[in-house]
């Protein structure tokens, strides 16, 4: 039970990082079923594999910006997606400063949060929706402390898909952090949307 408090605690604070903030105050919403995107017609299941949606949330009225959270007892995990647009000029795609939005998400992420520690960065391709989509991956360790009773272990991956970010945070257990890893990948891979943008 501890283990699942500890993997909790992490991923609420890894949710304060989400999209850049917007002028309006964000909202939860409870959907019954799968929730839609309404621009790129992004479906938000209730459930994929063994994580579960706990909520989604709007960042901004016109629910351009939105985050669902998930959480899996087996393997114990907490899950948080968020897809929004990239900012500035119609020029510059998601996948021109996929880097940049990258680091501003590990430093709001992770600074300082229970002495993280990066172990691993990569860029990576994955297959979402029948398309090959570009992206970038980072895994964090968080050591034993006074806060927690054990180590943890958090990912966290960025793609680019035209001029829209798909962005997951997950953590676990360090002793359930393989099998939380494989069953990560399949969510990701798992997104689906109507019409890529």
């Amino acid at each position: 039970m501890r283990a699942l408090q500890s993997v909790f605690l992490v991923a609420g604070l890894l949710a304060c990082s989400g999209p850049p903030p917007l002028p309006s105050e964000p909202t939860e919403v409870r959907p019954f079923g799968p929730y839609h995107h309404r621009t790129t017609g992004l479906v938000v299941p209730e459930r994929v594999g063994s994580f579960e949606r706990r909520g989604v949330t709007r960042y901004d009225p016109g629910g351009f910006s939105i985050s669902a959270r998930y959480e899996s007892i087996e393997p114990q995990a907490t899950l948080t997606f968020y897809h929004y647009p990239a900012g500035g000029s119609r020029e510059h795609s998601a996948l021109h400063d996929l880097e940049e939005n990258f680091e501003s998400a590990k430093h709001v992420g992770y600074r300082d949060t229970w002495r993280a520690r990066l172990v691993h960065e990569q860029r990576v391709t994955f297959e979402i929706n029948g398309i090959e989509v570009p992206g970038v991956h980072a895994v964090f360790r968080y050591p034993l402390s006074k806060q927690r009773v054990e180590s943890v272990e958090s990912h966290l991956w960025l793609f680019a898909v035209g001029d829209w970010y798909l962005k997951f945070q997950a953590s676990s257990p360090r002793e359930e952090a393989r099998a939380a890893f494989e069953a990560q990948k399949r969510f990701i891979r798992s997104v689906e949307w109507v019409v890529p943008r």
